[in-house]
């Protein structure tokens, strides 16, 4: 599944930011924040949806079953939407960050 949603993530991403020659600040944050999605998306979906397998998975990768447990619990339900929408915003506010910190160095013409 991560392998999947990441490159829905990176598809979507591009198809926003490359809508123009010289994308805007929002539309490379949004990008920013699908890509990111797509990336968590990886680890949230298999908890939710194939709990069972995925714990025995890392289970047999040496995760203790009890950290396992704890694991699944907090991607699941409300704390799996909460965590998606935190990673999008996150992401968004590091565009704004970066672009802050480099707005000198990138001249408009």
């Amino acid at each position: 599944p991560w392998f999947i949603t990441s490159m829905i993530g990176a598809v979507l991403a591009d198809v926003i930011a490359s809508t123009s020659n010289k994308p805007s600040v929002i539309k490379v944050a949004i990008a920013s924040g699908l890509i990111h999605v797509g990336n968590a998306l990886g680890g949230i979906i298999p908890a939710c949806f194939f709990a069972e397998q995925y714990m025995n998975e890392w289970i047999a990768r040496g995760q203790k079953p009890d950290q396992m447990l704890e694991m699944v619990k907090a991607t699941q339900g409300v704390m799996g939407i909460l965590g998606t929408v935190i990673t999008f915003i996150l992401s968004v506010i590091g565009v704004y960050i970066g672009y802050s910190i480099l707005k000198g160095h990138l001249k408009e013409n």
